[in-house]
Formats: structure tokens, sequence, C-alpha cells
């Protein structure tokens, strides 16, 4: 997960989610042997959650899945690079957009 801790293109990310209040980001990246995920707190830029699951490509409805075993809802994934993808997302203890 190389990237996602460069954050060449994950700051620009967080803080669109910050302008438009949303309190959390998930990156995703497909590694070898799978896709790694970072839940990453708009407001102050720390990791909320870092895990992977195995896969052969990235699919919206299994990563939806991950984070969801951890209280995240993540809305409208878009692809943000080579294997890279994004979405915006809640935690069950605050459902507020």
């Amino acid at each position: 997960m190389e990237f996602l801790h460069a954050g060449h293109w994950g700051e620009g990310e967080v803080a669109e989610a910050e302008a438009a209040g949303v309190p959390y980001v998930v990156m995703a990246e497909v590694v070898e042997g799978g896709v790694g995920l970072m839940v990453v707190q708009a407001a102050d830029r720390l990791v909320a959650l870092s895990t992977a699951y195995a896969a052969s490509v990235f699919r919206p409805p299994e990563a939806d899945a991950e984070v969801a075993r951890f209280g995240f809802t993540a809305a409208g994934w878009r692809r943000v690079g080579e294997g890279m993808y994004a979405s915006r997302a809640v935690h069950e203890r605050r459902r507020q957009w």
C-alpha cells in the first residue's frame, strides 16, 4: 500500500471530504494478492483503519463489505488512478454527511 502512505493524491481526496463535511475517506489499492484499504479521518488526517483482503481485482461491493465489518459505510467509489480508488464514508456512530 505504498501509494496510500505517500499521500500525493490522498491529501486532495481528504481535503475535499473535509470541506464537504464528510468525516472519513476510504482509500483502496490493488496490491499483490489482494486489496488494501485505509480509512482516514478527514478532520485530523489520522488513520482510523488499515486492512486488506484477498481479491484479484477491486470490486466496490467487496470493499464495502470489508469496511462495514468495522462499522463504516462507504458511498460513491471512484477510480483515482491505476489500481487506486477512493470513497467518502461515515461510521455507524457518526452518521452525519
